[in-house]
C-alpha cells in the first residue's frame, strides 16, 4: 500500500483446499507427525515442566484421535448403509465426522483443576498489546470438534499464533466434552498465547438444557454428572472479555447498559455462575438489533438489545474502534459466517460450518499488524469454493485503524428462497 489514508482497499481470492475441508478421511501418518512435532517443538511460556508435559499429551492425544464415523470401519452394516445413502440422496446431513479422543475421567479431572487455577490468575477483561498481533478470533463452536482442528491446523499452531476464543464450546454439537479440555490444555501450555472466554453456553443453568449435560452422562455414565460438573466448575472461572491494542474490544454476546468503563468488567468477580441481570449476563447475552431505538429488552427473554447509535457511542466514549463478538448466526451469515453492524464498528463471526445442518459457513477474523483485518471463510464442510477476503486500513502507529472501516465491505450476497427457509429455524436457535 501506497501512502494510503482515511480509506481501505478489498482483495479477494478463491481457494480450493478440498483435500483438508472437504473430505472426510482418518488422519494420515504425515498429519500425525506433524502435529507431534508441532507439539515438541513449542516455545517456552513459563508453565512447570511438568504440567507442559501433561498437556503437550492431551494435546497431542485429542489433536492426532482418529475420526469414528461408523463408515470409516471396516465392516459397513446395512442399518449405517441405508443412512449414508439417505444423507447422500438428500443433501440432509454433512456434519463432520467425530473423533476418538477417549478421555479418562482423571484426564478430565486433572486438566479442569489446572484450567480453573489459570482462569482466576487472568484478570475478568484480559488486555493484550499490539505486540501479540496477528490475533486470531474464533466464534461458536459448539462441540465441532473436527472444525476446532481445521481451524488450527489452518491458522496456525498455538504454540506459535495467537488466539482468542469467544465461548460456546459445548452445547447442540456432540464433541463439546473433547472440545472443551482441547482448549483448556492449549490454554494452560500457552497462556500468553490461548485466551479463553465464556459464552452463555458455558453455565450450568444452559448446559443441562441444551445437550452438553446429556453428552456427558451418554459418555460416562452414572459417573457423567460428576465430570460435567468438574467442566461447569472450570466454566465458572473463565474470562469474560479481551481488548487488543486497547482498540478491538472481544466479547461473546455484547455491550450492556450498566458499562460506565471497561474497568466495570474487570471487576467482575469469579467464580460464578451467570446471573439473570446485570454486566456478566449482557456480555455473553445481548444483541445488537437494527429494529429497536437504542436499549430494549431481548426477544431472549434474557439481556438487551442494542442498535447502531449505541455501539457508536460506546466506541467513541471508550476509544473502541472495533467490537467482535459471536453468539448470533441469521440469514445473511450463510454465505461468509460473519456479519457487520454499525457502519463496520461490530463483527459478529460463528465459526461451526453446517451448524444444525444449515449449510452455513464457518468463519474466524484475524487483526493483522500494518494490515488490519482479515476474514477467513473457508471451514465449511458444504461447498467446494470459499473466499478469503482481506481488508487493509489505515493505520495509526503500528496498529490498524478501523475507524474508516465501513460496512459495504461486508458480504454482500443475495438472499435465497434456502435462505429464507432458514431464518425461521435460526431465530428459533439464537434464542439460546
Amino acid at each position: 500500500m501506497n501512502n494510503i489514508e482515511n480509506s481501505f482497499l478489498i482483495s479477494s481470492e478463491v481457494h480450493f483446499d478440498i483435500s483438508v475441508y472437504n473430505i472426510h478421511c482418518v488422519m494420515n501418518r504425515t498429519q500425525i507427525e506433524k502435529t507431534s512435532e508441532k507439539v515438541e517443538n513449542n516455545a517456552d511460556d513459563g508453565v512447570d515442566s511438568e504440567i507442559e508435559s501433561y498437556m503437550d499429551q492431551m494435546i497431542t492425544k485429542i489433536m492426532t484421535a482418529r475420526f469414528t464415523k461408523p463408515w470409516l470401519s471396516k465392516q459397513l452394516h446395512r442399518f449405517y448403509a441405508m443412512q449414508i445413502i439417505v444423507e447422500l440422496f438428500f443433501s440432509l446431513s454433512h456434519n463432520a465426522p467425530e473423533v476418538d479422543a477417549r478421555l479418562t475421567i482423571e484426564e478430565i479431572h486433572d486438566v479442569t483443576r489446572v484450567a480453573a487455577e489459570s482462569f482466576l490468575r487472568q484478570k475478568s477483561l484480559i488486555r493484550l498489546s499490539s505486540d501479540c498481533l496477528p490475533v486470531t478470533v474464533v466464534g461458536d463452536l459448539h462441540g465441532q470438534l473436527t472444525d476446532l482442528r481445521k481451524i488450527i491446523d489452518r491458522c496456525g499452531d498455538p504454540s506459535r499464533n495467537t488466539y482468542i476464543f469467544l465461548g460456546d464450546y459445548v452445547d447442540r454439537g456432540t464433541q463439546g466434552l473433547e472440545l472443551a479440555i482441547l482448549l483448556f490444555a492449549y490454554q494452560i501450555r500457552y497462556p500468553n498465547r490461548v485466551f479463553l472466554l465464556r459464552g452463555n453456553h458455558e453455565d450450568v443453568n444452559t448446559t443441562s438444557t441444551y445437550g452438553f449435560y446429556d453428552e456427558c452422562m451418554m459418555k460416562y455414565g452414572r459417573r457423567g454428572e460428576w465430570v460435567y460438573l468438574m467442566l461447569v466448575n472450570a466454566f465458572n472461572h473463565l474470562p469474560l472479555a479481551a481488548v487488543i491494542g486497547g482498540r478491538v474490544l472481544c466479547m461473546h454476546g455484547g455491550l450492556s447498559p450498566h458499562i460506565q468503563t471497561l474497568t466495570d468488567i474487570e471487576r467482575i468477580q469469579r467464580p460464578s455462575i451467570i446471573p439473570p441481570y446485570g454486566i456478566l449476563c449482557d456480555i455473553v447475552w445481548s444483541d445488537p438489533d437494527t429494529h429497536q431505538p437504542g436499549w430494549s429488552l431481548s426477544c431472549r427473554g434474557i439481556s438487551f438489545s442494542f442498535d447502531e447509535s449505541v455501539v457508536e457511542q460506546f466506541c467513541q466514549k471508550h476509544g473502541i474502534d472495533l467490537i467482535v463478538r459471536a453468539h448470533q448466526i441469521t440469514a445473511e451469515m450463510i454465505r461468509g459466517g460473519h456479519r457487520m453492524f454499525a457502519g463496520g464498528r461490530l463483527v459478529t463471526i460463528f465459526s461451526a460450518p453446517n451448524y444444525q445442518n444449515m449449510m452455513n459457513d464457518g468463519c474466524v477474523l484475524r487483526v493483522k499488524k500494518n494490515v488490519g483485518l482479515q476474514m477467513k471463510s473457508c471451514l465449511g464442510n458444504i461447498s467446494l469454493m470459499k473466499c478469503l477476503t482481506e481488508r487493509k486500513l489505515s493505520v495509526r502507529g503500528e496498529f490498524p485503524d478501523f475507524s474508516t472501516y465501513s460496512s459495504t465491505a461486508a458480504t454482500n450476497a443475495t438472499k435465497t428462497s434456502a435462505d429464507a427457509k432458514l431464518s425461521c429455524k435460526m431465530s428459533k436457535l439464537n434464542k439460546v
